[in-house]
């Protein structure tokens, strides 16, 4: 299943509905779905490949001599959007502990302003 980023895009806009959403924030909620993007398309290509694959041993003077078992590539770059997707999900609020962080955060300001 595909992910459009003008979907993603818009089903994050819809759930911080209510909320001042800066222009500034545009670009990253832009990049939040991107990257739900571009996961789909790892895990599209891990789910027809999958994890494990196989790969020709050649000799230096050309010739197949066997076959070796490797980890799919899509693999680490799958480990590195998720990191990506949990550091810009939380700086938007889509997660239950991001929103607590920003709300701590938002009540140390009106200490600050009190």
């Amino acid at each position: 299943m595909k992910n459009d980023p003008d979907d993603v895009y818009d089903a994050v806009l819809k759930a911080i509905e209510g909320e001042a959403v800066p222009e500034a924030d545009t670009f990253t909620i832009r990049r939040f779905a991107e990257l739900v993007d571009e996961r789909q398309a790892l895990r599209d290509a891990l789910d027809a490949d999958g994890p494990i694959l196989r790969e020709p041993v050649v000799s230096p003077r050309g010739d197949v001599v066997g076959e070796r078992v490797v980890a799919h590539p899509a693999l680490s770059a799958l480990r590195a959007i998720d990191r990506a997707l949990e550091a810009v999900s939380a700086s938007l609020g889509l997660s239950p502990a991001a929103r607590r962080r920003m709300k701590a955060d938002l009540s140390d300001l009106g200490e600050v302003f009190a």
